[in-house]
């Protein structure tokens, strides 16, 4: 996400804060309107604006959306399919998070692994070069004891 849009998205959270300390029993149709669509605005930014590479969480977008998608349907600001694709937006991008939770720690576990088996490559080396000196030793000695023999 470019500054300018974590920049835009900021001033949206400060607004979000606003509203949430806001006395709206005292709000009109209008107001929710008014507040309705910044917070709409900030949540599709969200959602378009948001960067795996740096974002890990959701949570924030969720909140808003569960205080946004109440007040927007009692009082019509959006049609429930707009609402319906902010939410299936919101559990995909929630998905495609989980996702890649999941393939860091099977990368973090693949690397365990690998470390191990290189470990275990390295201790069968080791047990194989001992093995060859004891091949040598027995070699050694059964040459010895068939020269005493003779």
């Amino acid at each position: 996400m470019n500054m300018d849009a974590r920049d835009r998205l900021q001033t949206r959270r400060d607004v979000f804060f606003e509203i949430e300390q806001a006395d709206r029993e005292s709000w009109r149709h209008r107001d929710y309107h008014y507040w309705g669509d910044l917070i709409y605005d900030f949540l599709r930014e969200g959602i378009a604006q948001f960067n795996l590479a740096v974002d890990s969480d959701v949570s924030d977008l969720q909140r808003y959306y569960a205080f946004f998608s109440g007040p927007c349907a009692r009082h019509s600001i959006f049609s429930e399919e707009v609402l319906e694709n902010l939410k299936k937006n919101l559990n995909e991008l929630e998905e495609v998070l989980a996702l890649k939770r999941i393939s860091e720690k099977s990368d973090k576990k693949s690397k365990e692994l690998m470390k191990e088996v290189e470990e275990l490559r390295k201790e069968v080396g080791k047990i194989s070069e001992r093995e060859v000196r004891l091949k040598k030793i027995v070699e050694e000695l059964n040459k010895e004891w068939n020269e005493k023999r003779i």
